[in-house]
């Protein structure tokens, strides 16, 4: 079964759990004495009703990333060069014409040409040219919309920039695309094996997703005996890596991106079959169907159906609860089943109360996440951090007036460039991180069960946990100074100390 037939049964599915999901919602809206659906089951709907599914490609510098893209899509559209090409991301989806945009952080979109793709997204034109300005705006992405006729409505593969680059820039965009991956194919080539870096980043990446595909590129320029070696070497290797986390290891799987290229423009059916089976890409495709029918479908739906019986069965309770009180005229019944919810009461405010150990924890773990940030913050802008050092060794590097003069006209728009792009990430991820633990909060006080009975219930709600004590412990963090100003203000109050003390 192909994605052609399976992709109609998918949005079926999605479109029967968010409705199910709708009707659970209306409700619980329509009952003081019902339960409000928790935050997790807010999240499952959002996920299952938003169809956007991002593959990320990622790997070290030159391992024919961008090639192997271009194979898939079967034209020359994202910049290959044999210096560092891709310096930003390249986010491509089927459409049925092509159209090109640059797509800032605030959600503002530039249409650009073609031609234009290189100019925004190459490392080479950045150096020759300089790097484009956008008055104060912070580039997000490059989206590239091609007719990919096997790629499914709503999944896009996701170009980034090497990791282990020149640029450190490249390296923190990477790493901030991959903390939010759906699904991740890491890129290997048949030069050498996985080094330390890459080790190093593998073991992130399966923090974020087990949905790993791993290819072998170039196995055209290399003998048979030379890249199976390798590839050998490189699953022995991810098997060290996988067992370290506890998860079943995928095969490397070797592919031919110009024997792809060829299958794609070629004009004799009977050569393109021969292409396309020496490129090995059907093996790669079938397994990235795969995954993508297992994130998509299975995994969002499950999701969203497990929230929808849990919610059910909690509405259910209660309602079961409110028809003993007016069906039984009983004291003694009324009585127990005030008492059981007076208990429940008593229990919430037992775990997350003012002085509970729970909300203790809570306020400490969100506290020791705050610290971690002030601490890289504090080392991203430190004289023995990586944008002093690397901004210091270009101006010992100087060593005439002309080159004086030419540092002196980008080297202000590459610190902030920098700094903007490792202050995005670090407060990305920051708020990624607390807000997982604030959901686990509210999932943990929704299985207490507590409905709106009596004045007191509003109390025992998540917002026990104010505001003040969720962000006291960030206070004296260097960068909040920063808070109620614009994301430049911030940027240029960071790179100030760097350009002063250098």
């Amino acid at each position: 079964m192909n994605w052609m037939q399976i992709e109609p049964m998918i949005d079926d599915l999605q479109t029967r759990s968010v409705n199910l999901m709708n009707n659970i919602e209306r409700l619980a809206n329509k009952n003081d004495m019902l339960q409000s659906v928790p935050m997790s089951f807010s999240s499952a709907k959002k996920l299952v009703a938003g169809s956007e599914y991002n593959v990320i490609v990622c790997g070290e510098v030159k391992k024919g990333k961008s090639s192997f893209l271009n194979a898939i899509i079967g034209q020359d559209i994202l910049p290959v060069n044999n210096e560092i090409a891709t310096s930003q991301v390249f986010r491509i989806s089927n459409a049925p014409k092509e159209s090109f945009f640059l797509v800032f952080s605030d959600g503002s979109k530039q249409p650009i040409s073609r031609e234009e793709l290189s100019r925004y997204g190459s490392q080479v034109d950045a150096n020759l040219k300089g790097e484009p300005v956008f008055k104060e705006r912070q580039l997000s992405y490059i989206q590239v919309n091609v007719p990919i006729s096997f790629l499914p409505k709503g999944v896009s593969l996701v170009d980034t920039p090497g990791l282990g680059a020149l640029y450190k820039s490249h390296e923190w965009i990477t790493q901030n695309y991959v903390s939010h991956a759906n699904a991740i194919i890491f890129v290997l080539d048949p030069e050498s094996p996985i080094g330390e870096h890459e080790k190093r980043f593998i073991l992130k990446a399966l923090d974020v997703t087990e949905d790993i595909i791993f290819v072998l590129t170039k196995i055209d320029l290399y003998s048979p005996e030379a890249w199976s070696s390798i590839l050998q070497r490189n699953e022995s290797l991810l098997a060290d890596i996988y067992a370290s986390k506890g998860v079943v290891m995928p095969q490397v799987m070797p592919v031919s991106s110009m024997n792809l290229m060829k299958a794609s423009t070629g004009k004799i059916e009977a050569l393109k079959n021969i292409n396309l089976r020496n490129s090995r890409f059907p093996e790669v495709k079938a397994e990235l169907f795969k995954m993508m029918f297992r994130g998509v479908g299975i995994l969002r739906t499950g999701q969203a159906l497990k929230e929808s019986v849990e919610h059910i069965n909690r509405m259910k309770s209660t309602i079961e609860d409110m028809l003993k009180v007016c069906v039984v005229d009983n004291c003694a019944e009324q009585q127990k089943i005030s008492k059981r919810k007076e208990r429940q009461q008593e229990l919430l405010i037992q775990d997350w109360g003012q002085d509970s150990q729970k909300r203790k924890q809570i306020v400490e773990e969100i506290g020791t996440i705050c610290a971690d940030a002030t601490v890289r913050v504090q080392q991203m802008v430190s004289l023995t951090g990586p944008v002093y050092k690397e901004y210091e060794a270009k101006i010992n590097a100087v060593s005439n007036m002309e080159q004086v003069n030419e540092l002196g006209k980008s080297m202000g728009q590459e610190i902030v460039n920098d700094v903007s792009s490792q202050w995005q990430s670090i407060a990305q991820q920051i708020e990624s991180r607390v807000a997982a633990v604030l959901s686990g909060v509210s999932a943990q006080m929704g299985n207490v069960g507590v409905t709106n009975i009596g004045g007191e219930a509003d109390n025992l709600e998540i917002r026990e946990l104010t505001i003040n004590e969720k962000i006291s412990c960030w206070r004296g963090a260097a960068f909040f100074g920063c808070i109620g100003t614009t994301m430049a203000a911030a940027i240029g109050a960071f790179a100030v100390p760097i350009i002063g003390s250098i």
